[in-house]
């Protein structure tokens, strides 16, 4: 039984962040799988050492990029996640597109840089709110709709967002959920969706859905929800893994400049 420390020097005020944060107490003790400490320092100001007691479970070995495409019961080939964003690509090639953080970003890039994909590389859990902001921003503009296209972990980070949304409904939100239980950009532990719908979730929240196992149900989806009114969600089951793409490595703030400069333009034309 190993047990390994991590240190890490932060500001009093992140201290507390430091102690609760699993994730990051875990990235501190990549490997452990027993009982373990961890010591959170704020020393830059000459603070206490804190010491934390953590439990680390043993993980399922990290999925590797695709070989073989998982099967569902059914004996059915669940799709490839960069087949899914191909998908989504072709159907809303001018709007705008607020896309996840990890690889469905990256994955998102390797098929073609774009003006309209706000690329959210280092937020999880932010994509529907940010949609969100912007459907309700810019109901007067050009564009059918503003899609989030989230996983299945980002949505469960912030669930409340289909609640807004079922009740503010902004007539441009529509929230597309690559789902393919798992946190597939850390290692791949299993999500809530194994036993959760999250069709049904938002259903109850007052959206239009979509629960889709296929590439040409969910293309028909997308088609569909683009012209119905209303804010919808159109879910999309995966098979597991990460495609090897090159990282996306521009600073946040140019990749945001690059999209407010596509719905700048977009907004200035319809004028």
């Amino acid at each position: 039984m190993g047990v390994k420390s991590a240190t890490m020097k932060r500001p009093c005020q992140h201290s507390r962040a430091i102690a609760s944060s699993p994730n990051l107490i875990h990235s501190g003790l990549a490997g452990a799988r027993d009982v373990g400490t961890a010591r959170a320092k704020c020393s830059d100001w000459g603070l206490v050492e804190r010491e934390i007691t953590v439990r680390t479970i043993a993980l399922p070995p990290t999925p590797p990029c695709y070989t073989n495409p998982t099967l569902q019961p059914e004996g059915a080939m669940r799709p490839r996640r960069i087949e899914a964003l191909q998908s989504i690509l072709q159907a809303f090639p001018e709007d705008p597109l607020v896309l996840t953080c990890g690889a469905t970003s990256r994955e998102a890039a390797s098929l073609g840089r774009r003006d309209n994909c706000l690329y959210v590389v280092d937020s999880m859990g932010l994509v529907g709110p940010i949609a969100l902001g912007l459907a309700l921003g810019l109901q007067g503009a050009p564009f059918r709709k503003v899609v989030a296209v989230e996983g299945d972990g980002g949505l469960l980070m912030d669930l409340n967002c289909l609640a807004t949304a079922g009740y503010l409904k902004p007539d441009k939100f529509l929230m597309v959920v690559l789902d393919n239980e798992s946190y597939a950009s850390t290692g791949g532990q299993p999500t809530y969706t194994t036993n959760l719908d999250l069709t049904a979730i938002a259903t109850a929240c007052g959206l239009r859905t979509w629960a889709c196992q296929e590439l040409e149900p969910f293309a028909q989806a997308l088609q569909e929800a683009r012209e119905a009114p209303g804010p919808g969600l159109v879910r999309l089951k995966l098979a597991p893994g990460n495609e090897r793409v090159p990282y996306l490595t521009e600073d946040p703030a140019v990749l945001r400049h690059t999209f407010e400069t596509f719905l700048r333009s977009a907004v200035a034309g319809r004028g």
